[in-house]
């Protein structure tokens, strides 16, 4: 199953200790230390998936409809939520440099919301570019306007806040 280019299954138990650590001692967010495992965390994962959106996506709902995988890997959906929490503070003070007060308050408040559905986004796109799926054919469009929704779900829907 592990090919040298994929991470040692300790690697991963590793790192879901240093992240539950880290939640049970309720260490905020903004503090460097999650945002580190974060990052680890999705370099990890983006390995061992192969960049794969579509392996991303099928994880992803095999670890929410089987209770016994989310048991036997030791990540719980608590767990899961404050990894993507933390990754996304890496990028909350990137914008933070680019984005008004207010955008910044919509983007917090909105950010996670529907953080699940980009990755079966990713994949539906990525079958689509290997089905030469025309970028102006009906399905093309649906697919710009399913990505379009759910940026605008977090970014907002001024023209000039996402231009910047």
């Amino acid at each position: 199953m592990y090919r040298h280019t994929q991470t040692h299954p300790t690697e991963w138990t590793d790192l879901v200790t240093e992240v539950r650590a880290l939640m049970d001692a309720a260490v905020p967010l903004a503090d460097p230390r999650p945002r580190a495992l974060a990052d680890r965390w999705m370099t990890l994962l983006a390995r061992n998936t192969n960049n794969d959106a579509r392996l991303f996506a099928k994880l992803n709902r095999m670890r929410e409809n089987e209770p016994t995988m989310q048991e036997s890997i030791g990540i719980s959906t608590g767990l899961r939520d404050y990894v993507i929490r933390a990754f996304a503070e890496t990028k909350m003070a990137i914008y933070e440099m680019h984005l008004t007060p207010d955008e910044m308050r919509f983007l917090r408040a909105n950010y996670g919301k529907r953080a699940m559905e980009w990755p079966q986004l990713m994949a539906d796109v990525r079958d689509a570019l290997d089905a030469g799926v025309a970028p102006d054919s009906p399905q093309g469009r649906e697919l710009a306007r399913r990505h379009m929704k759910l940026f605008r779900s977090f970014a907002g829907e001024d023209p000039h806040g996402a231009a910047n």
